[in-house]
């Protein structure tokens, strides 16, 4: 089994960066688990779920900024040798986060739960709310488990941080028949079984690091909150954190657009779709570092390599899943019609992943594309690039809503597809011009 692990992490881009995408894995496979529970509760929890999905991102978005910015402070300090800094640096990580989770709680809770009553029925923004609800209030736990999974990445606990994911998914699978059925909690006990999962695993995390199981240990004497320190790891959130939680909020704007009739027919192909495009995460991670080191090197047709393989690879992959999920459409859309009520959208859901699903390996390739700008220039051009195409796909959409839902997932699919041709080329011709800057010249010619 070791020997099959290194043949594909050594051909496939995607298999190289397994560590770092394998936690929205887990996350989006929570995603479906909770999806198929929700289901039985009928029509209107369906919707509601569905509904509440992109303020669930929006919140898992930012805790992914805070855990990036907190694995860079602790590397910086890892790569130094400095132990007694090490282990000070991802104690104030876990108090940090807590202090940025609560305040970004309290931001989504004034902000975007009132738009959910403005847009959508009273019944529906209730019980998009009962499930919301506990994971604002536990939005800590969530940031904190996933600082900790980086943590725990970071400083090369592998075998432990994979144990912490697997736990999360067993986790969801057995709470949320608990709280949804047994207790009869409904939508909130699916929200509860999520905080739940994922404060499980954390809290085994947590133990490992505070009694010294792994390389470092944290305390709470180490500790120092330093204002300086503290807007440091903010303006690293942000600029983390934004660009990814941006895309999020348009496609909440969408789906409040959608509300009436998108339980099936939007939301869970568009969960499949995810599911496709996180190839392009995979990949992304695996070669984000490789680009950086090329560029250092000024060894610009390495890069360049890296990139048509990459790119190659995969499209190739997501095509194949893609393929396989238009094969079996009526399948996957039916294994969550667990309610009468939802039997008739089950139809144009299945009609909706047929064309969504090919979506998914263009917005994987725009992902994937993002490494590239690897430097510090190129990031920030890759954050205005995806500010621009938030904007204006929230916006054509919306508009398109207006008049057939045929044509705006249509759009969806020209969208994904032009974007994901564009940001190819964009990001091949980044590479070439900084061959001509730097010459002909390279560490390989060298």
């Amino acid at each position: 089994m070791s020997d099959i692990r290194k043949v594909l992490a050594e051909h496939l881009m995607f298999f190289k960066g397994w560590a770092v995408y394998l936690p929205f894995l887990i996350l989006i496979l929570c995603n479906f688990t909770d999806q198929y529970f929700i289901t039985f509760q009928g029509g209107v929890a369906t919707k509601s779920y569905t509904l509440s999905m992109p303020v669930y991102w929006v919140l898992v978005s930012i805790g992914t900024g805070i855990s990036a910015i907190m694995a860079i402070l602790l590397k910086q300090h890892i790569d130094a040798g400095d132990t007694d800094a090490m282990n000070r640096s991802a104690s104030n990580a876990i108090v940090y986060t807590i202090i940025f989770s609560l305040i970004i709680s309290l931001i989504v809770y004034l902000i975007l739960l009132p738009i959910l009553y403005s847009f959508t029925e009273d019944a529906v923004a209730d019980t998009a709310f009962d499930f919301i609800n506990p994971i604002l209030v536990f939005n800590f736990a969530i940031t904190v488990n996933m600082v900790l999974m980086a943590i725990l990445l970071t400083i090369g606990e592998r075998k432990k941080y994979l144990f912490c994911l697997g736990l999360t998914l067993f986790a969801e699978l057995a709470v949320d028949p608990i709280f949804i059925f047994i207790f009869d909690m409904g939508v909130y006990g699916n929200g509860l079984g999520t905080v739940t999962s994922l404060s499980i695993s954390g809290l085994l995390a947590l133990y490992w690091l505070l009694r010294g199981k792994t390389t470092l240990r944290i305390s709470w004497r180490l500790v120092s909150l330093k204002p300086e320190d503290l807007l440091r790891a903010a303006k690293g959130v942000f600029v983390y954190a934004v660009p990814i939680a941006s895309q999020h909020i348009g496609e909440l704007v969408v789906r409040l657009k959608l509300y009436l009739t998108y339980s099936l027919t939007y939301g869970i192909p568009m969960l499949y779709s995810s599911f496709v495009a996180i190839i392009g995460s995979g990949t992304a991670a695996s070669t984000g570092k490789e680009y950086k080191r090329l560029y250092e090197e000024n060894d610009i047709d390495g890069a360049y390599s890296v990139f048509k393989t990459a790119m190659l690879e995969a499209f190739i992959l997501m095509a194949i899943i893609s393929t396989f999920m238009y094969v079996f459409d009526e399948e996957l859309i039916w294994f969550f019609v667990n309610h009468s009520s939802l039997e008739e959208s089950s139809y144009v859901g299945v009609w909706t992943l047929d064309v969504l699903c090919f979506s998914g390996p263009f917005l994987g390739l725009k992902i994937a594309c993002g490494a590239v700008y690897s430097d510090r220039v190129g990031l920030k051009r890759n954050y205005l690039d995806i500010l621009l195409i938030v904007i204006v796909r929230t916006i054509i959409l919306v508009y398109a809503l207006e008049y057939d839902f045929t044509m705006a997932m249509y759009l969806i699919l020209a969208e994904r597809m032009v974007i994901g041709i564009l940001a190819v080329l964009q990001a091949r011709m980044y590479i070439l011009s900084k061959k001509k800057r730097v010459g002909p010249v390279t560490a390989s010619s060298s």
